[in-house]
């Protein structure tokens, strides 16, 4: 019901990271950083949770700072302006060259991420050569289902709460077997009324969430490409609908966060970048100290 909804008409809120339409159209910026492996597994064993549900407190927590940078600027330079700010909170005080400034962030806003997710058990697949076989009843390809996945913006005094929230909210996506509903709601309404209604539908699911996100297992040890070492595996997309995508990709113990944005949308990708990278660590001291505490 909730992707459908979203499909028709549920859309995200208005935020600086968010563009209504015309996102596949805009110039893209790629910007990537890198970050361990072993430190998402210490944030994820924090919470016993999963790799994915520390990937998404990452996130979360990356774009909440980011907007409460973007609202704070924009209050600061809409001065005293009341009435635009009469639904904004409170949320936070830092101090920035020894002077207190109050970051503010709109309540209850709505940010969902599509996820884009294969169905297929891993134990399904068969080896090239079995597939390749003329009587073979292997399929071939990926069966690909969709997943909205809301993404909490907003403060935590304890940032680990940010993988707490994460882990329920993936628990509950789980449960709900959204991915594969999707899978097969695509495949009838191709068989249906065709790929262009289905590729329409699809379409407006990206164009009302705010960003696109996904998760990618990469090779644990070195691999080569025609004889060479590949040092870096950084994926992006093509046509997206959507002004941000957000990539996360592991490979021989590392992780690259890769983010494509839309030029005149996000004003300050590095920044965004580089902030989750300093949210993960703040995430992963908090996670050791939580461990410590319970092997006492």
């Amino acid at each position: 019901v909730h992707y459908l909804a979203t499909a028709i008409w549920l859309t995200d809120s208005d935020t600086p990271i968010r563009v209504a339409s015309g996102a596949e159209s805009l110039p893209k910026r790629l910007v990537h950083a890198t970050i361990s492996l072993e430190d998402l597994q210490i944030v994820k064993r924090a919470v016993n949770g999963t790799v994915n549900d520390a990937i998404v407190a990452v996130t979360s927590a990356g774009l909440t700072r980011y907007l409460q940078d973007q609202f704070v600027s924009k209050s600061n330079g809409q001065k005293s302006n009341e009435e635009t700010f009469t639904s904004i909170s409170k949320c936070e005080q830092v101090h920035l060259c020894g002077t207190k400034q109050i970051k503010y962030l709109p309540d209850n806003l709505r940010v969902r991420a599509a996820l884009i997710v294969n169905t297929r058990p891993a134990p399904g697949l068969h080896e090239l050569n079995e597939m390749l076989k003329s009587n073979s009843q292997a399929s071939w390809g990926n069966k690909v289902g969709y997943v909205i996945f809301p993404i909490p913006i907003k403060h935590y005094d304890d940032i680990l709460s940010y993988a707490h929230s994460a882990k329920k909210i993936a628990d509950r996506k789980k449960a709900s077997l959204e991915a594969i509903f999707t899978n097969a709601v695509g495949n009838y309404l191709t068989n249906l009324v065709g790929a262009k209604i289905t590729a329409y539908l699809t379409r407006r699911v990206g164009i009302h969430c705010t960003l696109g996100l996904s998760n990618v297992l990469g090779p644990t040890e070195e691999i080569q490409w025609t004889g060479n070492p590949v040092v870096h595996i950084i994926p992006t997309v093509y046509g997206h609908s959507a002004a941000l995508s957000i990539h996360y990709q592991s490979y021989m113990g590392k992780v690259k966060i890769s983010m494509q944005v839309a030029e005149g949308i996000i004003s300050a990708p590095e920044k965004l970048c580089e902030g989750f990278v300093n949210v993960l660590q703040q995430m992963k001291h908090a996670a050791e100290v939580s461990l410590a505490k319970e092997n006492k």
